[in-house]
């Protein structure tokens, strides 16, 4: 019982299994906080071993830092209007006022879309004129409060605080519970109630398991014998519980899902993170910066912020000099040795109650390595770039929507063929927001695309650095999306046009022939073909010098040609026809792309945020 290493169990393949691991992981970091001569040294490590989290800390447990621990209290009873706990609230308690919480974040709320609106532009949160920001857990306990979960809640911790002056058997109980695997559930609740006997303690048994923390589970669950469907709560012992409740303030953030402007939004996600092999400490520091960045957002759009965001909140944290130990551990390593991704819980609005409709996993971006502090830096700007890409999509929209479940399927499941449909069918997407001037929707850059698709797929490096690939992608380039960027420069400077014309649709004519190698050739010789015979005709109708200041092309060489048929040959029509797409309608350095001076993306493609 008094070890360095705990276990809890995977028993549900969802947050509620990592809610407890950060949970028991809290309340052992706070034993050793408790003990004078390892609290400065003490690390508490959270680790999947597949079928368990393992606690793992640098000093093993002693008896007599258990006997003299002080009371400890990881969460505060929550006082409403109206107790909905049997008992009184007892003397002495920590607790909040949740009414009080509700007045800060509503006042809060208010002035900063009233400031919004007035500003016509994003919030900077330390602006002096908002009034004071509302506590990190307060939609904690909104969460628990709207799903009726306070009466139970505030019971487990009653019951913990009611047994202050046998704090010691309590710990001991609990660290029995997860001193091997699987967790002797059983057993430590029979210790249980001789405990209660023996010392006099009080409190119950069992607390039924909330949906808050416990996603699937609730009404009409399985009996123990399978001969009929139970239609009441089911229950579990109350320490399980206790530490399920523990974990969430650590590793969960609730949020609503936006439906559309102008409507209130009444449904929910949880999202929770999964560990893989981090310090608490270190997830501790990470974790309060995602939760502040963490908006409500549109259902896809939240899953996907939410994995790039914190990715972002990661690699920050590894920047930063006071966490050279992760930034250490991490060079020549992937984040997701770390992190895995995010648990998530999506709670449909009923009326009187929610209901889970859908519970899933996105993973974190898996095109990451980091090899020195440069990457780091890279990595955090292809994020910024992704983000503002996917925030510029209007889910309402059903070419936003479609793009939308495409990125989060290539974020999910690691899905390259995901990604290739995310980046066929955004050029469309984004000529059609060019053309009505909603310039804060942005082309993907050749530089992060490059870099992102040779981590994915390292066999697709010969392809992309193959010169007539490239100078093939430059010519679609300069045929489509740089080109009406181009004629939207010569508009709004009342200079000449391109004599070129865009080749709107180009992307999807070259993937309807892709199945085919021979016809696939033949769409793109056509368009090389008119290609060239475009700069011929420019080159004599223009003016020379002009033409070679603004708008002169390379044309594209037999040699290119011959190139890109030998590597169709090796792997085939569909992928090099993916590539040509994504890079041909991506923007190099070099390339100009006109100033944002209208609205930005931050009011307009991503305005619901709250």
């Amino acid at each position: 019982m008094y070890q360095q290493t705990y276990f809890v169990d995977k028993q549900t393949g969802t947050f509620a299994d990592v809610c407890s691991a950060y949970g028991l992981a809290a309340i052992l970091d706070l034993v050793l906080q408790g003990v004078r001569d390892v609290r400065d040294s003490r690390i508490v490590r959270l680790v999947d071993q597949g079928a368990t989290y393992a606690i793992q800390l640098n000093h093993a447990l002693k008896e007599e830092w258990i006997e003299n621990a002080k009371f400890i209290a990881p969460i505060d009873y929550i006082k409403t209007k109206t107790p909905k706990v049997v008992s009184a609230m007892p003397e002495g308690i920590k607790y909040v006022d949740y009414e009080e919480q509700k007045e800060v974040y509503n006042t809060y709320r208010d002035a900063r879309q009233n400031l919004r609106h007035t500003m016509n532009r994003g919030v900077d949160e330390s602006d002096t004129t908002l009034p004071s920001k509302p506590s990190p857990y307060y939609p904690v306990w909104q969460k628990i409060n709207t799903m009726s979960g306070i009466s139970t809640y505030d019971s487990a911790v009653i019951n913990w605080f009611v047994n202050r002056e046998n704090a010691a058997d309590v710990i001991k109980l609990l660290l029995a519970l997860h001193a091997e695997t699987p967790n002797p559930i059983s057993a430590c609740e029979k210790k249980w109630k001789i405990l209660k006997k023996d010392k006099n303690l009080v409190g119950d048994d069992r607390l039924t398991m909330l949906q808050v923390f416990n996603p699937s589970t609730g009404k009409g669950g399985i009996a123990p014998k399978a001969d009929k469907l139970e239609m009441k709560s089911q229950k579990k012992f109350w320490l399980c519980e206790y530490v399920k409740m523990v974990g969430f303030y650590h590793c969960a953030v609730p949020r609503y899902v936006l439906v559309k402007q102008g409507v209130p939004p009444k449904d929910r996600k949880t999202f929770a993170l999964a560990p893989v092999n981090i310090t608490l400490e270190e997830h501790n520091t990470i974790f309060a910066k995602f939760r502040d960045e963490v908006g409500n957002r549109h259902a896809i759009k939240s899953d996907i912020f939410a994995s790039l965001r914190y990715m972002d909140c990661f690699l920050q944290h590894c920047e930063a000099e006071a966490s050279a130990s992760l930034a250490v551990q991490l060079l020549g390593r992937a984040p997701e040795n770390f992190v895995a991704g995010l648990y998530t819980a999506f709670y449909k609005d009923l009326g009187n109650s929610s209901a889970v409709m859908n519970l899933s996993f996105i993973n974190l971006p898996r095109w990451m390595n980091v090899n020195d502090s440069d990457d780091v830096r890279l990595y955090q700007q292809m994020i910024a770039e992704h983000l503002k890409i996917v925030g510029s999509l209007e889910e309402e929209r059903s070419e936003g929507y479609q793009l939308l479940q495409h990125y989060r399927d290539f974020l999910s499941a690691n899905d390259i063929m995901a990604f290739f449909d995310f980046t066929a069918k955004y050029p469309n997407y984004l000529l059609d927001a060019l053309a009505e001037s909603h310039f804060w929707v942005k082309p993907l850059s050749t530089t992060n695309l490059r870099r992102l698709l040779m981590n994915t797929e390292e066999r697709l490096t010969p392809i992309i650095e193959s010169e007539g690939f490239q100078n093939i992608a430059r010519a679609i380039r300069q045929s489509t999306v740089r080109l009406q960027y181009q004629t939207i420069f010569a508009k709004k400077q009342k200079k000449p046009k391109p004599p070129y014309d865009v080749r709107y649709g180009l992307g999807e004519k070259l993937r309807r022939k892709a199945n085919y190698p021979r016809e696939f050739i033949q769409e793109l010789s056509d368009f090389l073909h008119t290609f060239n015979a475009e700069n011929v005709r420019a080159e004599e109708n223009a003016d020379a010098v002009e033409l070679s200041e603004h708008y002169r092309r390379k044309s594209v060489r037999e040699d290119d040609i011959t190139e890109i048929v030998r590597l169709i040959d090796r792997y085939g029509p569909q992928t090099v026809c993916h590539l040509l797409v994504a890079f041909g309608y991506a923007l190099t350095s070099r390339d100009a792309a006109p100033a944002d001076d209208v609205t930005s993306n931050t009011q307009q493609g991503d305005q619901n945020e709250r």
